[in-house]
Protein backbone atom coordinates (compact mmCIF):
# COMPACT_ATOMS: atom_id res chain seq x y z
CA UNK A 1 0.00 0.00 0.00
CA UNK A 2 1.33 3.44 -0.70
CA UNK A 3 0.14 6.32 1.38
CA UNK A 4 0.00 10.38 1.73
CA UNK A 5 -0.67 11.98 4.70
CA UNK A 6 -3.94 12.20 5.91
CA UNK A 7 -4.77 15.82 5.40
CA UNK A 8 -8.34 16.33 3.97
CA UNK A 9 -11.69 16.45 5.95
CA UNK A 10 -11.59 14.79 9.28
CA UNK A 11 -8.51 12.04 9.66
CA UNK A 12 -10.54 9.29 9.47
CA UNK A 13 -12.46 10.45 6.33
CA UNK A 14 -9.25 10.63 4.49
CA UNK A 15 -7.89 7.40 5.78
CA UNK A 16 -10.89 5.94 4.04
CA UNK A 17 -10.76 7.59 1.20
CA UNK A 18 -7.31 6.66 0.61
CA UNK A 19 -7.90 2.79 1.40
CA UNK A 20 -10.87 2.97 -1.09
CA UNK A 21 -8.84 4.35 -3.95
CA UNK A 22 -6.22 1.64 -3.46
CA UNK A 23 -8.95 -1.05 -3.55
CA UNK A 24 -10.61 0.76 -6.70
CA UNK A 25 -7.73 1.36 -8.45
CA UNK A 26 -6.52 -2.55 -7.71
CA UNK A 27 -3.46 -1.45 -5.66
CA UNK A 28 -4.84 -3.58 -3.03
CA UNK A 29 -6.45 -6.79 -4.06
CA UNK A 30 -9.33 -9.82 -3.59
CA UNK A 31 -7.80 -11.61 -0.68
CA UNK A 32 -5.23 -9.34 -0.12
CA UNK A 33 -4.21 -8.83 3.84
CA UNK A 34 -4.04 -5.11 5.39
CA UNK A 35 -0.76 -3.84 7.24
CA UNK A 36 -1.77 -3.89 10.83
CA UNK A 37 -3.16 -1.12 13.16
CA UNK A 38 0.22 -0.02 14.22
CA UNK A 39 1.74 -0.31 10.87
CA UNK A 40 -1.12 2.03 9.47
CA UNK A 41 -0.96 4.63 12.15
CA UNK A 42 3.05 5.47 11.03
CA UNK A 43 1.96 4.66 6.93
CA UNK A 44 -0.90 7.54 7.47
CA UNK A 45 0.10 9.73 10.89
CA UNK A 46 -2.24 9.63 12.13
CA UNK A 47 -3.74 7.48 16.08
CA UNK A 48 -4.68 4.16 16.46
CA UNK A 49 -7.84 4.87 17.14
CA UNK A 50 -8.40 6.90 13.95
CA UNK A 51 -7.06 3.73 11.75
CA UNK A 52 -9.82 1.64 13.72
CA UNK A 53 -12.60 3.79 13.38
CA UNK A 54 -11.90 3.87 9.12
CA UNK A 55 -11.29 -0.06 9.65
CA UNK A 56 -14.86 -0.47 11.43
CA UNK A 57 -16.61 1.69 8.83
CA UNK A 58 -14.74 -0.17 5.89
CA UNK A 59 -16.12 -3.41 7.66
CA UNK A 60 -19.40 -2.18 7.45
CA UNK A 61 -19.98 -1.40 4.08
CA UNK A 62 -18.52 -4.69 3.18
CA UNK A 63 -14.80 -4.05 1.71
CA UNK A 64 -13.27 -5.31 4.51
CA UNK A 65 -13.49 -8.32 6.83
CA UNK A 66 -12.28 -7.11 10.42
CA UNK A 67 -11.49 -10.25 12.60
CA UNK A 68 -10.25 -9.89 16.37
CA UNK A 69 -6.78 -10.05 16.66
CA UNK A 70 -6.03 -10.91 13.56
CA UNK A 71 -5.49 -8.29 10.13
CA UNK A 72 -8.28 -7.33 8.12
CA UNK A 73 -8.48 -8.78 4.75
CA UNK A 74 -10.54 -7.68 1.19
CA UNK A 75 -13.20 -9.33 1.26
CA UNK A 76 -14.71 -10.40 -2.15
CA UNK A 77 -17.54 -8.90 -2.93
CA UNK A 78 -16.72 -5.50 -1.89
CA UNK A 79 -14.80 -5.63 -5.33
CA UNK A 80 -17.91 -5.91 -7.37
CA UNK A 81 -19.09 -3.23 -5.04
CA UNK A 82 -19.93 0.61 -5.61
CA UNK A 83 -20.21 3.04 -3.11
CA UNK A 84 -20.10 6.55 -3.24
CA UNK A 85 -17.97 8.44 -0.86
CA UNK A 86 -19.97 10.81 0.09
CA UNK A 87 -22.39 8.05 2.06
CA UNK A 88 -19.69 6.44 3.23
CA UNK A 89 -18.68 9.54 4.71
CA UNK A 90 -22.53 10.66 6.01
CA UNK A 91 -22.27 6.85 7.72
CA UNK A 92 -19.50 7.63 9.56
CA UNK A 93 -21.05 10.96 10.69
CA UNK A 94 -24.10 9.71 11.30
CA UNK A 95 -22.91 7.25 13.52
CA UNK A 96 -20.32 9.30 15.85
CA UNK A 97 -23.25 11.92 16.14
CA UNK A 98 -25.85 9.30 17.07
CA UNK A 99 -23.50 8.13 19.87
CA UNK A 100 -22.66 12.11 20.62
CA UNK A 101 -26.16 12.44 21.34
CA UNK A 102 -26.76 9.62 23.43
CA UNK A 103 -24.06 10.70 25.78
CA UNK A 104 -25.53 14.48 25.71
CA UNK A 105 -28.73 13.03 26.83
CA UNK A 106 -27.31 11.01 29.80
CA UNK A 107 -24.69 13.78 30.69
CA UNK A 108 -26.20 16.82 30.22
CA UNK A 109 -29.31 16.54 31.16
CA UNK A 110 -28.00 15.73 34.56
CA UNK A 111 -25.97 18.94 33.98
CA UNK A 112 -29.28 20.95 33.72
CA UNK A 113 -30.54 19.47 37.15
CA UNK A 114 -27.43 20.13 39.05
CA UNK A 115 -27.48 23.79 37.98
CA UNK A 116 -30.98 24.65 39.65
CA UNK A 117 -29.63 22.79 42.68
CA UNK A 118 -26.05 24.22 42.75
CA UNK A 119 -26.17 27.89 40.74
CA UNK A 120 -24.90 30.90 42.57
CA UNK A 121 -26.20 34.32 41.84
CA UNK A 122 -23.03 35.03 39.94
CA UNK A 123 -23.94 31.75 38.09
CA UNK A 124 -26.91 32.54 36.92
CA UNK A 125 -25.70 36.54 35.82
CA UNK A 126 -23.05 34.54 33.90
CA UNK A 127 -25.73 32.31 32.05
CA UNK A 128 -28.18 34.92 31.31
CA UNK A 129 -25.24 36.97 29.90
CA UNK A 130 -24.59 33.92 27.80
CA UNK A 131 -28.02 34.24 26.63
CA UNK A 132 -28.05 37.67 25.52
CA UNK A 133 -24.49 37.47 23.65
CA UNK A 134 -25.93 34.65 21.31
CA UNK A 135 -29.48 36.74 21.33
CA UNK A 136 -27.00 39.74 19.61
CA UNK A 137 -25.17 37.41 17.32
CA UNK A 138 -28.52 35.48 15.97
CA UNK A 139 -29.72 38.87 15.09
CA UNK A 140 -26.61 40.11 13.24
CA UNK A 141 -26.29 37.20 11.70
CA UNK A 142 -22.92 36.18 12.97
CA UNK A 143 -21.61 32.81 13.87
CA UNK A 144 -23.60 31.17 17.03
CA UNK A 145 -21.39 27.95 17.79
CA UNK A 146 -18.95 29.37 20.07
CA UNK A 147 -21.97 31.03 21.73
CA UNK A 148 -23.89 28.37 21.98
CA UNK A 149 -21.17 26.02 23.60
CA UNK A 150 -20.50 28.78 25.70
CA UNK A 151 -23.91 28.35 27.19
CA UNK A 152 -23.74 24.84 27.88
CA UNK A 153 -20.74 24.87 29.19
CA UNK A 154 -21.48 28.17 31.81
CA UNK A 155 -24.30 25.35 32.63
CA UNK A 156 -21.78 22.92 33.68
CA UNK A 157 -19.82 25.36 35.67
CA UNK A 158 -23.32 26.15 37.56
CA UNK A 159 -23.53 22.28 38.44
CA UNK A 160 -20.23 22.71 40.47
CA UNK A 161 -18.57 19.27 39.56
CA UNK A 162 -15.09 19.51 38.30
CA UNK A 163 -15.15 16.40 36.73
CA UNK A 164 -18.47 17.31 34.67
CA UNK A 165 -17.06 20.76 33.45
CA UNK A 166 -13.90 18.42 32.27
CA UNK A 167 -15.69 16.15 30.51
CA UNK A 168 -17.65 18.85 28.56
CA UNK A 169 -14.53 20.28 27.99
CA UNK A 170 -13.35 17.05 26.32
CA UNK A 171 -16.10 16.90 23.41
CA UNK A 172 -16.13 20.72 22.54
CA UNK A 173 -15.35 19.28 19.04
CA UNK A 174 -17.97 17.15 18.70
CA UNK A 175 -20.10 19.53 19.84
CA UNK A 176 -19.41 22.32 17.79
CA UNK A 177 -19.58 19.91 14.94
CA UNK A 178 -22.87 18.76 15.83
CA UNK A 179 -23.70 22.61 16.12
CA UNK A 180 -22.86 23.58 12.91
CA UNK A 181 -24.94 20.92 11.40
CA UNK A 182 -28.08 21.74 12.76
CA UNK A 183 -27.32 25.34 11.93
CA UNK A 184 -27.44 24.78 8.55
CA UNK A 185 -30.77 22.05 8.38
CA UNK A 186 -33.08 24.34 8.08
CA UNK A 187 -34.22 28.80 8.56
CA UNK A 188 -35.03 30.02 12.10
CA UNK A 189 -32.34 26.97 13.84
CA UNK A 190 -30.75 29.38 15.91
CA UNK A 191 -34.32 30.70 17.06
CA UNK A 192 -35.31 27.44 17.99
CA UNK A 193 -32.14 27.46 19.56
CA UNK A 194 -32.39 30.54 21.58
CA UNK A 195 -36.09 29.69 22.66
CA UNK A 196 -34.74 25.94 24.44
CA UNK A 197 -31.98 28.14 26.16
CA UNK A 198 -34.36 30.81 27.46
CA UNK A 199 -36.64 27.91 28.75
CA UNK A 200 -34.05 25.95 29.99
CA UNK A 201 -32.53 29.10 32.04
CA UNK A 202 -35.67 30.19 33.13
CA UNK A 203 -36.33 26.64 34.93
CA UNK A 204 -33.29 27.03 36.23
CA UNK A 205 -33.61 30.06 38.13
CA UNK A 206 -36.92 28.94 39.23
CA UNK A 207 -34.72 25.88 41.18
CA UNK A 208 -36.88 23.54 39.48
CA UNK A 209 -34.37 20.87 38.45
CA UNK A 210 -37.38 17.97 37.13
CA UNK A 211 -38.36 20.83 34.57
CA UNK A 212 -34.99 22.05 33.66
CA UNK A 213 -33.82 18.14 32.86
CA UNK A 214 -37.05 17.63 30.64
CA UNK A 215 -36.62 21.39 29.26
CA UNK A 216 -32.68 19.95 28.30
CA UNK A 217 -33.95 16.93 27.00
CA UNK A 218 -36.45 18.46 24.49
CA UNK A 219 -33.59 20.70 23.52
CA UNK A 220 -31.21 18.08 22.81
CA UNK A 221 -34.00 15.96 20.77
CA UNK A 222 -34.53 18.84 18.66
CA UNK A 223 -31.01 19.68 17.53
CA UNK A 224 -30.19 15.65 16.76
CA UNK A 225 -33.14 15.44 14.49
CA UNK A 226 -31.91 18.49 12.80
CA UNK A 227 -28.62 17.33 12.78
CA UNK A 228 -29.67 14.26 11.28
CA UNK A 229 -32.11 15.60 8.85
CA UNK A 230 -29.00 17.70 7.82
CA UNK A 231 -26.91 14.77 7.15
CA UNK A 232 -29.68 12.78 5.23
CA UNK A 233 -30.01 15.71 2.84
CA UNK A 234 -26.35 15.87 2.00
CA UNK A 235 -26.85 12.03 1.29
Amino acid sequence: MEAISAQKLTLTQSVIDQILAQIKNGSIKEGDTLPSERQLTVMFNVSRSCIREALQALATLGYIDVRSGRRSILKSASINTVVDYAALTVLVEKESLEELFEVRQIFEVEVAGLACLRATAEDLHYIERMLKQYEIAALEQKQTSELDLAFHQALAKAAHNAVMLKMLSSIKHQLRTSRERSEDVAHGGNVRSIEYHKHIFECIKQRDADRARAAMRQHLEDVEERTLANLRTES
